[in-house]
Formats: C-alpha cells, sequence, structure tokens
C-alpha cells in the first residue's frame, strides 16, 4: 500500500512539472521562431528599397554619360564650323586683294597713258613751234636787202593745257569678271552671316547641355547622399530591432508571460509598399511636370505671347502643384 502510494505521489509531481515547466519550454521555442519568420519581410523589405535606390543612382549615372557625350559632339561640331567659317573668311580676303590688285593695275595703266599723252602733246608743240621758227627765218632772208626792222618779238607760245585724265573703259570680259567676283562676294558674306548664326545656336545649345549636365550632377549626388542616408537608417534600425527582441525575451524569460505579435502580417506589408510606390509615383510625375516646364522655358525666351492668350508658363496653374502623396 505504501508502494503505491509513493508511485501515484510520482506520478502526480512528473504530471505537475510537465504542465508547468513544458508550457514555458514551448512558449520559449515559439517567442524565438516568431523573431527569426519577422526578420525575413523587414530585411527583404529594406534590400528592395536599396535596390531601388540602386538601380535610379545607375540611371542617373548613364544619364550623365550620355550628357557628357552628346556635349563632346557639340563641341566637335562648333570646332567643325569655327574651322569652316576661318577657311570661308580667308578666301573672301583672297577675293577682295584680287579685286584690288585688279584696280591698282587698271589705275596705274590710266596713270602710264596719260601721262604717255601730255609728252606727245609736248612733242607736237615743239614741233609746230620749231616750223613756226624755220619759217621765219626764211622769210627774213628774202627781205635782207630791204632797212633793217627790229624783229618782232617771237611769240609766246600758249601755256600747255592741263592733261585730262582718260579713265579707260573696261571690257566685257573684265565687267562678267567683275560681276562674278561681286556676286561671289556677296554669296561669302551671306554664308558668313549663316554660319555666325549656327554658331550662337550652338554655343546657346552647348549653355544648355552644360546646365543639363550639372543639374544632372547634383541629382546624381543628391541620390547617393540619399542611398548613403538610407543604409544609415536601415543600420541603425537593425540594430534598434535587435536590442528590442532582445528586451522583450528578456522581459518574457523574467515575467514568464508571452508578448503580442511583433511581426507585420502580409497584408500589412502590402498596404505599406503600395503606400511608398504611390508616394514615389507621385514624386516622379511632379518632377516630370517640372521639368517638361523648364524645357519648355528654355525653348523658347525670345517668344512673345500674343493678347488674350495665356503665356505656356501660366497656362495651367493646376499643374505645377503636386498630387497628393498616400
Amino acid at each position: 500500500m505504501a508502494i503505491a502510494l509513493v508511485l501515484v505521489s510520482v506520478a502526480l509531481v512528473f504530471c505537475l512539472y510537465l504542465l508547468l515547466f513544458g508550457k514555458k519550454e514551448a512558449q520559449v521555442t515559439r517567442g524565438a521562431n516568431q523573431p527569426a519568420a519577422s526578420a525575413a519581410p523587414s530585411e527583404r523589405r529594406e534590400e528592395s528599397r536599396s535596390g531601388k535606390a540602386e538601380a535610379e543612382l545607375e540611371k542617373k549615372r548613364k544619364e550623365l554619360e550620355d550628357l557628357k557625350h552628346a556635349h563632346h559632339e557639340l563641341k566637335d561640331e562648333l570646332k567643325a564650323l569655327k574651322k569652316k567659317l576661318f577657311d570661308d573668311r580667308e578666301a573672301g580676303k583672297t577675293g577682295d586683294d584680287l579685286a584690288k590688285a585688279r584696280a591698282e593695275v587698271e589705275r596705274q595703266a590710266s596713270l602710264q597713258l596719260e601721262s604717255t599723252r601730255a609728252e606727245l602733246a609736248t612733242a607736237l608743240a615743239e614741233i609746230q613751234k620749231l616750223k613756226s621758227d624755220e619759217g621765219k627765218g626764211r622769210r627774213g632772208q628774202a627781205s635782207a636787202p630791204a632797212p633793217a626792222v627790229v624783229a618782232a618779238p617771237a611769240p609766246v607760245a600758249a601755256p600747255e593745257p592741263p592733261p585730262q585724265r582718260v579713265i579707260r573703259e573696261l571690257s566685257d570680259a573684265d565687267k562678267e569678271r567683275i560681276a562674278k567676283a561681286e556676286s561671289t562676294a556677296t554669296k561669302e558674306r551671306a554664308r558668313a552671316v549663316e554660319l555666325d548664326k549656327e554658331v550662337r545656336s550652338l554655343k546657346t545649345k552647348i549653355d544648355l547641355q552644360a546646365r543639363h549636365n550639372r543639374n544632372a550632377q547634383a541629382e546624381a549626388k543628391l541620390s547617393t547622399d540619399k542611398f548613403r542616408a538610407i543604409e544609415k537608417r536601415q543600420n541603425r534600425l537593425l540594430l534598434e530591432r535587435d536590442l528590442m527582441v532582445r528586451a522583450i525575451r528578456d522581459l518574457e524569460k523574467k515575467a514568464g508571460v508571452s508578448s503580442d505579435r511583433i511581426v507585420l502580417t502580409a497584408d500589412e506589408v502590402m498596404a505599406s509598399d503600395k503606400s511608398v510606390d504611390e508616394k514615389v509615383q507621385a514624386e516622379l510625375e511632379a518632377e516630370a511636370q517640372a521639368r517638361a516646364k523648364l524645357e519648355a522655358q528654355q525653348a523658347a525666351p525670345s517668344e512673345q505671347t500674343t493678347p488674350g492668350t495665356p503665356s505656356p508658363v501660366l497656362a495651367d496653374p493646376s499643374s505645377s502643384t503636386p498630387p497628393a502623396t498616400a
């Protein structure tokens, strides 16, 4: 009888031990498994955010490389146009030099012809004077027996008329060459004006491209800073979460009471991701609208709005307000 009582008491003690300490061990095991299961979705969410930030940074870098490539192409095109303009100006200078040389030769020929004509007129006057002197000498010899008569003074030669400047008329071939040279010079001047306009437009494009490059660099730097800030914040959150989990486990062990869940459900995760996506989409749309307005303003800076028509900047005031984020 005593042995039976001892066995019954041992069985009761063993059952009581199982009921008390077995339940606590099951709770501790279940609580230890819950943080491990809850850590996976948060880590995946943080990894997805980091991946998005890295993708955005890579996209900005590619856009910056494309802008740099376009900038170099525009610089090469500007150099080619400057060289072409210099060659055209040199060709125009050569044509002007030829025209000046032709005019100088014609002027010298006209002066030489005038001097030759003046010399010929002087020689003719001297010949006439000699002829008149010879006729007077013959008449004096025929009247020698007559009383001497005081010889009349020789007639004073009339002053030579000033040489007249004679301009030689140009031939048809010369006129045609001069006309061709003038037309060519006119074309070259018009071409030079067009090239100057192209150079100005290219300078404007280069300035605009440089401005875009600076904006892209600033955006890339901002994205890099945001990514680094997100990494730091993620590390801090992970550390805080580990500390909170440890503190909760310690409190559970000391109090002997299990806490409520500390892991988000699938619906809560989906709702959070959806709100973040909507916010990012709204920011992208607002940024695209602002960029479109800025490009429109820079594309037509000199255009004047007609009366009664709203300007492109003030046409839609509601478009400048970004959409509400979730």
